[in-house]
């Protein structure tokens, strides 16, 4: 029984003379009996009677049908009933991309309590965030009605702080839902308490029937915002994953395209396709850790269970006892690594193990550029990026300002050069509407390096060479 119903061939050949004998033995023709194991073998394999296989495939048809024909709405049906499932929810996201659609994130103007199809993309349920709740979005959803929320004082003015709490807020901030209001999401998490006072205060003052001769019914109070400074990419997406329990936005190792391509490493759904075809039994992996436990084995021992993540997707890697001691304090969420592993497939339970053999952190302090080149939409960053410059190193880094009169860019340091009759000092150039300064001398240039500046307000892009 343990064999047909796990469908372990060989168990179920070994099994074959031990029938056949006792079968012989209470009086059944040895040919007979052969026959009869025959019949009962082929359901180590799949095996139905005719209704339950009829049935069967007319799903598996109308199923076909309408991914093929209706993918969008197929996946977006498919991701609302394991709404509460994230890994299957990753595996409908990565099919999505292999289909090139576009699965857009969290949004609190966009999004409601299930997975919507908006122009052949799908939209990412709040109900799905982690520490949200039904009963919060759904309140979201009917206060915001047919007109999307402004700003955050517009949200305060019609949310129930007895609907949603400070939690829910948090989680929203986190996942990214408030990024529509092009504010940055650690400034959100900070005004929650804001957010949800002046929610208090209108709640209690139109409960009261006391009124203000100059509010609008309904209005809350004007929520200034917190000065604090953005995360750094790892934090934000970490902090990200925490809620969504994937990386929707970008990956941490977006950055690290190039060291990856150099060493050679390749990435969990390719390495996955070779090893079920029999073509490796080892390699190098590129990955981020994103989550870590421990549990005792057998013999009174431990062992660990990394979850791993990279663009493709995500799996388990097993660190046996002897090298757990060893990589406990640096196998933790939000790290990146090169990983060696080896892995061990069975094709005919399907059983699929991989194990961790060495090791080696992808390094966020050399350089990763020999020329850089920073996009800003004002002058005043630019103080605040001189700062997380560190010099003596072998990158060059130029500033581009981006202004809409390039004659009216007189603004930048006078050590990076100005703007004189439409060309710029010390190797700048003007185009279009984009005035490009060389800084003088030469700089460290590495991850970290990276990951500061693009945090900085007033930063539009980071161009690496």
């Amino acid at each position: 029984r343990r064999a047909m119903g796990k469908k372990i061939r060989s168990e179920m050949n070994a099994q074959r003379a031990r029938f056949v004998d006792g079968a012989v033995a209470g009086g059944v023709a040895k040919a007979d009996a052969a026959a009869v194991f025959d019949l009962v073998a082929k359901f180590a394999s799949y095996g139905f009677n005719k209704s339950h296989a009829a049935a069967y495939a007319l799903v598996a048809y109308q199923t076909a049908y309408l991914k093929t024909n209706h993918s969008v709405e197929f996946l977006a049906a498919s991701m609302t009933l394991d709404m509460g499932n994230t890994d299957k929810l990753n595996e409908f996201r990565l099919d999505a991309r292999r289909l090139e659609i576009d699965v857009v994130p969290p949004d609190i103007n966009w999004s409601s309590s299930v997975f919507d199809v908006e122009e052949g993309a799908i939209i990412y349920s709040l109900a799905a965030l982690k520490g949200v709740g039904t009963q919060a979005v759904e309140h979201i959803v009917t206060v915001r009605g047919d007109k999307a929320f402004v700003d955050l004082s517009d949200f305060a003015g019609r949310i129930d702080p007895r609907l949603v709490n400070k939690r829910s807020l948090e989680c929203l901030a986190h996942a990214g839902a408030f990024d529509t209001l092009g504010i940055e999401r650690s400034v959100v998490a900070a005004t929650i308490p804001r957010i949800m006072a002046a929610a208090q205060e209108r709640t209690e003052r139109d409960s009261s029937g006391a009124s203000d001769l100059f509010a609008r019914p309904g209005e809350a109070t004007e929520i200034r915002l917190d000065d604090g400074e953005p995360l750094l990419p790892a934090v934000r997406l970490q902090l990200e994953f925490d809620v969504i329990g994937a990386y929707l936005t970008a990956h941490p190792l977006d950055d690290f395209s190039e060291t990856i391509r150099l060493r050679n490493a390749s990435f969990w759904m390719r390495f996955a396709e070779q090893v079920r075809k029999g073509r490796v039994e080892a390699g190098l992996l590129a990955g981020t850790i994103v989550h870590k436990q421990e549990r005792r084995t057998r013999n009174g021992g431990r062992m660990g269970i990394v979850m791993v993540s990279d663009p493709t997707g995500q799996y388990e890697m097993i660190v046996y006892a002897e090298k757990l001691d060893e990589w406990r304090d640096l196998l933790e969420p939000g790290r990146s690594f090169f990983f060696s592993v080896g892995a061990d497939y069975d094709s005919e339970t399907e059983d699929f193990r991989t194990r961790l053999v060495a090791l080696e952190a992808i390094s966020e302090t050399a350089n990763i550029a020999h020329s850089v080149r920073i996009f800003v939409d004002a002058p005043e960053p630019v103080e605040r990026i001189g700062a997380k410059l560190e010099r003596d190193g072998d990158c060059t880094v130029a500033l581009v300002l981006m202004v809409a009169d390039p004659a009216g860019a007189n603004g930048a340091d006078p050590e990076c050069g100005k703007v004189i009759g439409g060309k710029a000092t010390n190797g700048g150039t003007i185009a279009g509407r984009e005035v490009e300064i060389r800084l003088p001398g030469t700089y460290q240039f590495n991850r970290r390096t990276a990951s500061a500046i693009k945090s900085v307000p007033g930063i539009v892009d980071v161009q690496i060479q």
